[in-house]
């Protein structure tokens, strides 16, 4: 679990989900670490999702059992691939629309210093410093 400790809930997440990660035109600074709420959201819904999915898909392969709770399997598997897709979708649009610069942090590894204080100013403060040619990793 190499991304659990970077997801958990911090003091200042609450900050950022009360602004709703300033993308409804707060324009004050809101603190992050390496990760921001969102992100934290979206890690453990993406590790609930895939657990569900695994649990129903496992389910619904199983030989010869558990006919009376199939449906409900069907269902729940079917519920979950949509709510990925959408996360999915919105992960994407956040990356490359809201977000400009977000998804060479995602491509490369890296961004630059201006760029994680902007958006990770307590990830920023503590390592950007000691990143190489002005970028965070």
């Amino acid at each position: 679990m190499l991304w659990a400790r970077e997801a958990r809930p911090a003091p200042w997440d609450r900050e950022w989900l009360r602004h709703l990660g300033g993308y409804l035109g707060f324009g004050g600074e809101l603190p992050a670490g390496k990760l921001n709420a969102g992100q934290k959201l979206y890690f453990w819904f993406a590790l609930a999702a895939a657990l569900g999915l695994t649990a129903t898909g496992i389910l619904m392969t199983w030989p010869g059992g558990l006919r009376a709770g199939l449906p409900l399997a069907y269902t729940l598997h079917d519920l979950l691939a949509i709510a990925v897709l959408c996360g999915v979708t919105a992960h994407f649009y956040l990356a490359v629309v809201a977000n400009p610069g977000a998804l060479r942090g995602v491509i490369e590894g890296t961004v630059g210093r201006s760029w994680a204080r902007d958006h990770h100013s307590r990830w920023a403060a503590g390592r950007a410093p000691d990143a190489p040619d002005g970028e965070a990793r």
